[in-house]
């Protein structure tokens, strides 16, 4: 491709320069024209548009200096004094090495012998550590730094580390230019040596990366080096590594980490010299936030007294008499009139949100800034001067200004405007971006079919035979009255999304005096008549990913958004479906029930567990159930038959049945929705009755056999086997055999490549084969939120705590930047973070060993850092929360752990149990009866 030129001699062809003498003055005009707009347009096209070349590479060539993130060369050089003259060469002939603004090279081995003019770059400057004797390296080591200083002169130097495990260099650099999004950039050079204790280096490496963290909380911050055998994988979990490409002999020992996703586009170039490593060259593939991102226009209802009080008074005036019709007619007209009063009252504003912006970034500071850029245009440097130390000073006012209103949110207990608040502060609110789904309507209606596609029988004539053998006499009066449909208006959330039929939360939480007279008109109605409102019916399913990268649409949850009046409605459904049913539901199943949750189903499948497993030889095997969209299969017909079975009245049979046929539902994906489909099968996931309605039409999956247990929890299903000898292995082969017939007798389509099989003590245990597909045998799973491994260690589960916690420190860590009173940390402390640690930890947290519980009070450590304020201790919060379950399963005679606590004759201390094992002595039970029978005394 010839090189583009800026002259107009260079645009014209040679056969032009003779001709242009002799032309008119009209053809000579059109000939400048011409060359004009070509010019412009390939001005244009080396800003990078109109069909300009692409890449990092272009657009790096284009501005070398104005990266989003450096461009840098890693390399180990092992002796970089004979490798100058090379590398000289490099940065003279090649434009990658010329244009990098960070070279970082490892394995210097420079001393103090070796002096800055012998390593000397042009128009660079020179950052060394050099190997010292407390490191106790006679050869190798040593890092070395070359800083461009066209891209950047401020630079500051906040550690140099040099031990036998690790060697760190740590910077922090404020470039010429750096996006919006960035206050500084945070680079480290990392070397460990082959014969570095791995765990002692990775512990200073992440102890330096979260006090920079610490420092910069809003910095993209980047650790590269030789790491040999070292990961960063487990200690910093909110790091991303960009090296895949081979280093050194096939093996991939260069790394870098950063918390910047997509940072770097990374490729290998030949060593230096006689070095043995490859050259790692690391362009930046980042892009900034006001070009990835679109601006948004918004438009929000303004919820003044005036305004509300303007809505009151127009239902409250309203004869609702004059709406007649069927019972979908009238619905469908008074959910319009509401709709017709609140845009009427209730005024809207239009405002527009871009992707840098900043909430202490106010009108007046943008109009001081377009002040700034216009006396800039007039070199008049003396009000320029003072105009910036204006616009500094006001930055600073509206940023204590925010977080006067954050402290203030917290103070007042309005949590959610708080939380709010700090979702826009950190980025964490950014919505999904649908901009490389290519059709969108298309894509939404493959994922309304597919959500249908278990919709294929009609049972209707099913239904009706069974419904018809039902009796026939119907109430005329609901269980409720128009207090209770008042109640349950008024508690609703006023941050609930809304529903199809378009009437806010916050209307129905106001206006619950004016609405509930009308809303119990129709409820009375359609439970006289048993009959679901259509409208009600109708759901629209927002697909949520459940990955990162979702590329099937399997991997998009469906979460239905359904009307709220209808939730309320469901809500006194369900309480009156509750009362009959609930003395015959299983006690293994955890859902549904008072006092029970996901933490009791945890605690009694480890119990069984470890009670079995004190015996020696004894081996135990849990299955781990995976049903595909276990609530989009259930069938009308068969929840009938079921709901006759628990003694449910006929009238609430009638009425469920007709919940869960000719729903009405679409997809939307941002502001495009599907065509409308009619399905007959399944209950929409959102729901209030959904989990309830798949709690009864699971109740009667038992156990055949005494040495297997059926735990569920809603549709998460654990099947536990206590083995012994061949006979409980048979025993248990017929248990699944049983499960999977009950599976296909029910309609339910078992997943059996996500089914997985937990085995403790039996590593020759054979396989499960299901559908002539074997189950996999793995090492840990996640159930429930806890992480079980093959050897109760529980050291997986850790690493996902303090993964998790580490993504939360970073909150603390920008507020901590604002300067938030420290018992306001503290309290967001105890509601983002240490809910992660005591999670469940009545279970497992008393097994621990000391490694694991030392992370876990690392974590509370750093918090108490960041916050200058002590956390709560761990260890007392685990009592606590025991002896707060142990005496919720004391006063619940159904609990399946209820037979353990037994008091003594005395009837003051508690029957300790027998343990051989100090596993099952730190296990749950005996450590409650132990902490009960320590407060009693």
């Amino acid at each position: 491709m010839a090189p583009r030129s800026r002259h107009y001699s260079q645009m014209l062809p040679e056969a032009h320069y003779s001709s242009t003498a002799g032309m008119s003055f009209c053809d000579s005009g059109h000939l400048f024209y011409a060359t004009k707009n070509r010019l412009t347009s390939l001005q244009r096209s080396d800003r990078g548009k109109w069909g300009s070349r692409g890449g990092v590479r272009d657009r790096l060539r284009r501005r070398p200096f104005r990266p989003p993130l450096p461009s840098i060369i890693l390399a180990n050089v092992r002796y970089l004094r004979n490798k100058m003259d090379q590398l000289h060469a490099k940065c003279q002939g090649e434009r990658l090495f010329r244009d990098a603004c960070i070279i970082a090279l490892t394995e210097s081995w420079l001393d103090e012998s070796i002096s800055d003019s012998e390593i000397n770059l042009d128009n660079v400057l020179t950052i060394r550590a050099d190997r010292t004797r407390q490191s106790g390296k006679e050869r190798g080591g040593g890092l070395c730094v070359f800083i461009n200083k066209r891209w950047c002169t401020n630079i500051k130097i906040h550690s140099v580390i040099c031990t036998p495990d690790v060697e760190i260099l740590t910077l922090s650099l404020r470039p010429f230019y750096l996006p919006r999004e960035f206050p500084t950039v945070v680079f480290a050079c990392v070397y460990c040596p082959p014969d570095a204790n791995i765990q002692a280096a990775v512990e200073l490496i992440a102890e330096n990366a979260n006090s920079m963290l610490s420092k910069y909380p809003r910095a993209p911050v980047f650790y590269m080096g030789d790491y040999n055998n070292c990961s960063l994988d487990s200690v910093l979990p909110s790091f991303h590594q960009y090296v895949h490409c081979p280093t050194r002999k096939g093996n991939v020992l260069d790394l870098c980490y950063g918390n910047v996703l997509d940072a770097f586009t990374v490729r290998a170039h030949p060593p230096l010299g006689s070095s043995d490593h490859n050259v790692l060259v690391f362009l930046p593939g980042y892009r900034q936030e006001l070009k990835r991102i679109k601006p948004q226009v918004h438009s929000a209802p303004q919820w003044s007294a005036d305004a509300i009080a303007c809505l009151q008074g127009s239902l409250a005036c309203t004869d609702w008499t004059v709406f007649n019709g069927t019972l979908d007619e009238r619905l469908s007209v008074i959910t319009d009139y509401i709709k017709f009063c609140i845009s009427n009252c209730i005024p809207t504003k239009t405002y527009k949100t871009f992707p840098n912006s900043r909430p202490w970034i106010t009108p007046q500071i943008k109009q001081k800034l377009a002040e700034k850029h216009k006396i800039f245009q007039c070199k008049d440097w003396l009000s320029l001067k003072i105009l910036d130390r204006q616009i500094k000073n006001d930055i600073i006012k509206e940023k204590l200004k925010y977080k006067e209103k954050i402290e203030h949110e917290f103070s007042t207990m309005n949590t959610k405007q708080a939380f709010k608040k700090i979702k826009i502060l950190t980025g964490q609110n950014v919505k999904q971006d649908h901009s490389t789904i290519s059709n969108p309507t298309t894509f939404a209606n493959s994922l309304n079919t597919f959500y249908s596609r278990f919709d294929i029988t009609d049972y209707s004539a099913v239904c009706n035979e069974l419904l018809n053998a039902l009796p026939s006499d119907l109430p005329t009066t609901p269980p409720f009255t128009e207090v209770d449909v008042r109640q349950e208006l008024s508690r609703c959330k006023i941050g609930k999304a809304m529903g199809p039929d378009g009437i806010p939360a916050r209307v129905l939480k106001l206006c619950a005096m004016e609405l509930s007279p009308v809303l119990y008109s129709i409820m009375h109605e359609s439970y006289s008549t048993a009959r679901w409102p259509t409208l009600w019916k109708k759901s629209t399913i927002i697909p949520l990913p459940k990955k990162p990268r979702p590329s099937e649409l399997n991997h998009y949850r469906p979460v239905a958004l359904t009307p709220i009046a209808s939730k309320c409605y469901e809500k006194l459904i369900l309480r009156t479906i509750l009362s009959t049913v609930n003395p015959q539901l299983d006690k293994h199943q955890f859902a549904y029930k008072a006092r029970r949750g996901t933490e009791d189903a945890v605690v009694c499948l480890l119990h069984s567990l470890l009670q079995h497993l004190e015996v020696s030889g004894n081996s135990a095997a849990v299955l781990f159930v995976d049903l595909s969209s276990a609530f989009n299969t259930i069938q009308r017909h068969q929840m009938i038959k079921k709901l006759r079975k628990l003694n449910v009245a006929p009238h609430c049979i009638h009425l469920i049945h007709s919940f869960l046929s000719n729903r009405p539902q679409a997809v939307r994906i941002g502001s495009v929705t599907s065509d409308t489909t009619i399905t007959n099968t399944g209950a929409p996931q959102g729901c209030v009755l959904s989990p309830f309605l798949y709690t009864l039409y699971t109740n009667d999956c038992i156990s055949p056999s005494t040495i297997t247990t059926y735990y569920k929890y809603s549709d998460d299903t654990a099947i536990l086997a206590l083995l012994n000898d061949y006979t409980s292995i048979a025993a248990y082969h017929d248990t699944i055999s049983h499960f999977t017939h009950w599976c296909t007798d029910n309609f339910l389509h078992l997943n059996v490549e996500k089914t997985k099989e937990l085995v403790f003590n039996a590593p020759s245990l054979s396989r499960i084969s299901i559908h002539g597909n074997m189950i996999e045998q793995v090492e840990k799973f996640k159930y429930l939120g806890l992480t079980l491994d093959n050897k109760l260690t529980f050291d997986y589960h850790i690493k996902d705590i303090h993964k998790r916690s580490q993504q939360r420190l970073h909150i603390l860590r920008k507020l901590s930047s604002l300067y938030i009173a420290p018992n306001l940390l503290l309290l967001l402390y105890t509601s983002i973070i240490q809910p992660i640690l005591s999670y469940c930890s009545t279970s497992f947290y008393t097994m621990l060993s000391v490694t694991n519980k030392n992370k876990l009070n690392k974590i509370t450590h750093i918090a108490s850092k960041i916050i200058h304020s002590p956390t709560p201790n761990i260890s007392e919060l685990n009592d606590r929360a025991i002896a707060r379950l142990a005496r919720t399963i004391i006063t619940d005679p159904e609990h399946p752990l209820n037979f353990h606590f037994t008091l003594l004759p005395s009837g003051r201390r508690y029957r300790t149990l027998t343990w051989r094992r100090a596993r099952f002595k730190k296990s749950f039970v005996p450590s409650a009866i132990s902490i009960l029978n320590r407060l009693q005394s």
